[in-house]
């Protein structure tokens, strides 16, 4: 269900030696509770019940094991394990619990329903925000394979602590005090 792109680039990074999720959050994750990756015939059953039948056909489990699948294979991913394992906590919550928030029955009425009575900017709003989603996952996708085409393989790059900062002068800094011949994945150029 993930672009082979994504998995592409997933892989690259692997092998790049950024392996799966920090220590800190990999210890979080308590495993998949189911013994079978879902496969995509899985997630298509799964998908088809959720729209049949609205919140009564979405379950924490079917939810944690999408969650799962759509992360790079084998990584960490400690959201999954989350919901996948909150039927085992007696004061855990469950998607079953969010009374309301997906309604029963057919979605597709709720979706036809929302086309006839939504105004015409609104609907063009909404075709808009999914090409421009399209268009930033593109982007990033270039971005990120252009950053990986810079780097040298495993034990030769790291994250540049300030890819999120604001401040150019800070992460740029940041970046030259690298060793020489080692690049931090986000630095500017």
């Amino acid at each position: 269900m993930v672009p082979a792109r994504v998995r592409r680039i997933d892989d690259r990074i692997r092998k790049a030696g950024l392996d799966g999720a920090p220590q800190e959050l990999a210890q979080l994750d308590r495993g998949p509770s189911s013994p079978e990756p879902v496969t995509v015939r899985d997630f298509t059953m799964m998908a088809v019940e959720a729209i049949l039948l609205g919140g009564p056909g979405i379950f924490n489990q079917g939810v944690g094991d999408v969650a799962r699948m759509l992360a790079p294979a084998g990584s960490a991913n400690p959201l999954a394990s989350i919901v996948e394992h909150l039927d085992e906590d007696p004061e855990g919550v469950s998607v079953q619990d969010l009374d309301g928030a997906i309604p029963a029955g057919d979605l597709r009425d709720l979706a036809r329903e929302a086309v006839e009575t939504a105004p015409a900017e609104i609907l063009k709003l909404g075709w808009k925000a999914v090409d421009e989603l399209h268009a930033w996952a593109e982007n990033l996708c270039e971005a990120v394979e252009s950053e990986l085409g810079a780097v040298p393989l495993k034990g030769q790059i790291r994250l540049c602590r300030h890819l999120s900062s604001d401040n150019e002068s800070e992460a740029a800094a940041d970046c030259q005090r690298l060793q020489p011949g080692r690049r931090a994945i986000g630095c500017p150029p």
